[in-house]
């Protein structure tokens, strides 16, 4: 469920990316690489507010068509590290993978993540977060699941356990 989050945020936050730049009339890709920091605060995981920060390095490729259309992102994220504090604990998840979204000349928009690979232990006790494996997404603008392979585990009543 919360691969399925992600991908929806990031769905939704690069249907809105707008292309301006005039392309020659042929097929263009442009290369990124950067770092990303986050911190926010959740409120609604466990019963008290969690500090999480997470920091990543992402390769992406945007494919662009003839027209300048932003037609495809091909993104790559490895060394994810996500910290999840409250009450003096802190709990580190480790992550890496990637996502394929594809603007479909109708308006919809495919997602497939692939090599996803998240894992959250607390010693003693072993995985509480574990979500490796594939998944296919629909947004027509509904969201829609076509596939889903590969354990996703998340034992959130330990998490907060954990960190109470």
């Amino acid at each position: 469920m919360r691969r399925f989050v992600v991908v929806a945020a990031l769905v939704t936050a690069l249907t809105g990316f707008g292309v301006t730049s005039a392309l020659a009339d042929s097929f263009v890709v442009q290369h990124d690489r950067f770092s990303l920091e986050m911190s926010y605060v959740d409120t609604s995981t466990c019963s008290f507010p969690i500090a999480v920060s997470s920091s990543v390095n992402i390769d992406d490729a945007l494919f662009f068509d003839a027209n300048g259309n932003l037609v495809r992102v091909l993104e790559t994220v490895n060394q994810a590290v996500f910290k999840y504090s409250a009450h003096g604990s802190t709990l580190t998840a480790r992550g890496s993978g990637g996502i394929d979204i594809r603007f479909n000349p109708d308006g919809s928009v495919n997602a497939a993540t692939f090599g996803i690979n998240l894992l959250l232990t607390i010693p003693k006790y072993g995985a509480v977060f574990l979500d490796t494996g594939k998944a296919e997404y629909l947004f027509d603008p509904h969201i829609h699941v076509l596939f889903h392979a590969g354990p996703a585990s998340y034992d959130v009543a330990a998490f907060c356990a954990a960190l109470a």
